[in-house]
């Protein structure tokens, strides 16, 4: 069935950029609801454009468990994510092109054994895949929050769609600074059930080079 795969996991992925799995529900103190009219959103952006393409590891937890892999970043629009494989020998990737977002499931051979597809211009990630940030010429800020946790301060930001509201939304988050700008933290996305995959990161590296065909579906075996 077209999209089910994607949409279950890939689409509602929760890409925590460095380093830690969050819920913005969960934070030892939630401070404050920021109103956007008061909200700086110049220094977010910023942080975001600092780079280009994201290469790392990851740890992936779900209400089906936790899964390892491995994930590559390019703005804009391409993404990779390479899964282990489960304990039947299946193993499972997540590709973007820029075009279409894909699931494919290979066998214990390695054999392709289904796969399913979304546009990508439909889905969520079209919003963080950019190299514009936070584009509210296409996207509407619906809350901003300030969390606490541990002893460090979390700003989430709500993003939606301005011409497709229901296909889901996402949450930006960055580490405040007391000296230097925001760090940019990572995203959650959440589809139109408010279902989402955590993605934890680890050994990470930005601005990489990273090959073309590694976007390639050609490569995706």
């Amino acid at each position: 069935m077209i999209c089910s795969g994607v949409i279950d996991v890939a689409l509602k992925i929760a890409l925590v950029t460095f380093l830690f799995c969050f819920d913005t529900a969960k934070g030892e103190q939630c401070s404050r609801d920021v109103t956007c009219e008061s909200f700086a959103l110049e220094k977010y952006n910023n942080s975001l454009k600092k780079f280009n393409t994201v290469e790392a590891s990851f740890i992936q937890t779900s209400g089906a468990g936790c899964i390892k892999g491995k994930m590559y970043l390019k703005k804009p629009g391409k993404l990779r994510i390479i899964y282990e494989r489960n304990s039947s020998g299946q193993r499972k990737e997540i590709l973007c092109d820029g075009n279409y977002l894909t699931e494919y499931v290979f066998d214990v051979q390695g054999e392709l054994e289904e796969s399913s597809s979304v546009d990508f211009s439909e889905t969520p990630l079209q919003i963080v895949l950019n190299t514009q940030g936070i584009d509210t010429r296409y996207v509407r800020i619906e809350r901003v929050v300030s969390a606490k946790k541990n002893q460090d301060v979390y700003t989430y930001i709500y993003l939606v769609k301005k011409d497709d509201v229901m296909s889901g939304k996402v949450v930006l988050i960055f580490k405040e600074d007391k000296v230097e700008e925001p760090k940019f933290f990572g995203w959650i996305i959440y589809d139109e059930h408010h279902r989402e995959i955590a993605l934890e990161l680890t050994e990470v590296n930005t601005n990489v080079v990273i090959l073309p065909k590694t976007f390639s579906t050609s490569v995706s075996r």
